[in-house]
C-alpha cells in the first residue's frame, strides 16, 4: 500500500498511501515499491507496476515530505521495473547528488532499461545514465567509491532459457560519466552483487560453480587470488560492507 513509517518507542506503525501510483488499477492495484533514500526531509521512493508479478508500466518515484509523512509529487521513470536500491552520487561528481536505481524491464533482452537519474533539488525529475545496451546485461548492484570518484556496477545476464548466467564487475568514471571499457572482473568469474568498503577496497560476490565466495579488488586491481568461501551460499542485493 506504501511506505511504512516506525517511530521510536511506539508499537503502531503508519502506512504513508502509495497507491495512487497504480494509475491503471493494474492486478491488485497497488504499487510494488522496492527502495526509499532519505535526501533531508524529503524521501524518494522507487516503485514498479506489476500485474501478475510482469511490470505493466514504467516506475515511478514517490516523494515523500517527512515532516508530515505525504507524498507530495510523482515522477514516471524511464523505464518499467525499478530493480536493486539507490545509491547516490557525490554532489561534486557529473551526476550532481542524483539517487541512481536500475531499471531492467527484461533480464533477458537489453534494449531497453538504464541506470536511472534522479533529481534531488527543488523540483525532481529522472533521466538516464548508461542503458542496459550500453552496459550489454542487466543491473544486479550499484556501489559507490568511498572517495566518490566511481560507480561500480555489478553486470548480469541470461540466455533466452534463463540459464547460462554470466556476471561482470563494471566501472564508470563519476568525473565524466564515462564507463570503461572492459570490466574490472575475469572473464571466468560471475559477478552478482558488489559493495564499495571505507579506506577504498570493492567487494564483490563471485557466484561462479563449484567456487563461489566473495573477491576483493582495490580500484581496478583484485587483492584475491580465489573466491572467498562464507559458508553460506552467495545471493544477489545482500552485501554490505562498513567499519566497524
Amino acid at each position: 500500500a506504501g511506505v511504512v513509517v516506525l517511530t521510536r518507542g511506539s508499537n503502531t506503525p503508519k502506512t504513508i498511501d502509495l497507491s495512487a501510483l497504480d494509475t491503471m488499477g493494474a492486478d491488485d492495484g497497488l504499487p510494488d515499491c522496492v527502495s526509499a533514500y532519505a535526501v533531508g526531509t524529503k524521501v524518494y521512493v522507487a516503485c514498479g507496476v506489476l500485474d501478475n508479478f510482469s511490470a505493466s508500466e514504467v516506475g515511478k518515484i514517490a516523494v515523500i515530505d517527512s515532516a508530515t509523512d505525504t507524498m507530495t509529487a510523482s515522477v514516471d521513470m524511464n523505464y518499467r521495473n525499478p530493480y536493486g536500491f539507490f545509491v547516490r552520487a557525490p554532489e561534486s561528481s557529473t551526476y550532481t547528488g542524483d539517487l541512481l536505481i536500475a531499471s531492467v524491464p527484461g533480464f533477458t533482452d537489453y534494449a531497453t532499461g538504464c541506470i536511472e537519474r534522479v533529481s534531488t533539488g527543488a523540483t525532481t525529475t529522472v533521466g538516464c545514465g548508461p542503458t542496459n545496451a550500453q552496459l550489454a546485461g542487466f543491473v544486479n548492484k550499484l556501489a559507490v567509491a568511498d572517495n566518490g570518484s566511481a560507480l561500480y556496477v555489478a553486470v548480469g545476464t541470461y540466455d533466452s532459457s534463463f540459464m547460462n548466467p554470466t556476471g561482470k564487475l563494471k566501472k564508470l568514471d563519476l568525473a565524466t560519466g564515462m564507463l570503461a571499457a572492459d570490466p574490472v572482473s575475469a572473464t571466468t568469474q560471475i559477478i552478482t552483487d558488489v559493495a564499495a568498503c571505507p579506506g577504498g577496497d570493492v567487494v564483490a560476490i563471485d557466484q561462479t560453480f563449484g567456487s563461489a565466495g566473495v573477491r576483493v579488488w582495490r580500484g581496478t586491481t583484485e587483492r584475491t587470488t580465489m573466491a572467498m568461501s562464507i559458508g553460506l551460499p552467495p545471493t544477489v542485493n545482500a552485501l554490505v560492507c562498513y567499519d566497524p
